[in-house]
């Protein structure tokens, strides 16, 4: 995403443990359910030395999480942000180009020192969340745009290959490869010269397009 408080996640993380030193609260680490098992240890290892800090399990219910009383979340730009705001739970986040961040539901700290200054402070933290602002959000970045841009059916595609995480498995190529066809492949370029020529913001792939043959590359340069 980019333009975060911290150069990477590590260092991020490094800081929260910086911080806990100066506190009492109970902290709590979840990794993420998709995270390979390298990845998982390597979070496990920053943390095993630090006895205030309880890593979870990845597969442990945000449910509950929240009804066995967490007051905060931390995230960098994760999905949390709207998936906790959803349950009345303030998500601070560090990166200020999150995916929420032109919404008011989360804590958008502008600075490491912001950001230091707001966890030494939470009871202090006057934070009203819109339930409907995170429906919203919600919306416009899960519903409102099509996924259908390479595919006629995206959700037909994840049944056939397996579930969402097929799509990223060599199998996806040879799915690629056994439903292609030149009338597909002229429909896909028909639809983006279409969007590029529009000068429209959001391409609507399900919309009807005119059936002309498409004989020359689209780059970014091309009008």
């Amino acid at each position: 995403f980019g333009d975060n408080l911290f150069p990477d996640v590590f260092d991020w993380l490094d800081k929260l443990i910086e911080e806990s030193k100066k506190n009492d609260y109970g902290w709590y680490v979840k990794t993420h359910p998709d995270f390979i098992d390298k990845t998982k240890e390597m979070v496990v290892d920053v943390f095993k030395d630090h006895s205030n800090f309880t890593v979870l399990p990845s597969e442990s219910s945000h449910l509950q999480i929240v009804a066995e009383g967490i007051d905060f979340a931390l995230t960098m730009y994760g999905s949390i942000g709207f998936e906790y705001a959803a349950m009345n739970i303030p998500v601070i986040n560090a990166s200020l180009n999150n995916p929420h961040i032109a919404f008011d539901f989360n804590v958008n700290p502008k600075s490491i020192e912001e950001y230091e200054n707001i966890l030494m402070n939470l009871k202090v933290v006057d934070h009203n969340i819109s339930k409907m602002d995170v429906y919203r959000y919600y919306y416009m970045h899960k519903l409102f745009h099509s996924p259908n841009w390479l595919f006629g059916d995206y959700v037909k595609v994840l049944n056939d290959i397996g579930g969402y995480h097929g799509q990223f498995t060599p199998e996806m190529y040879q799915y690629w490869i056994d439903n292609w066809s030149l009338d597909k492949h002229q429909a896909i370029l028909l639809g983006l010269r279409k969007f590029i020529d529009s000068g429209e913001y959001l391409y609507n792939p399900d919309e009807p397009i005119e059936s002309t043959f498409v004989d020359q590359p689209i780059s970014a340069s091309q009008s």
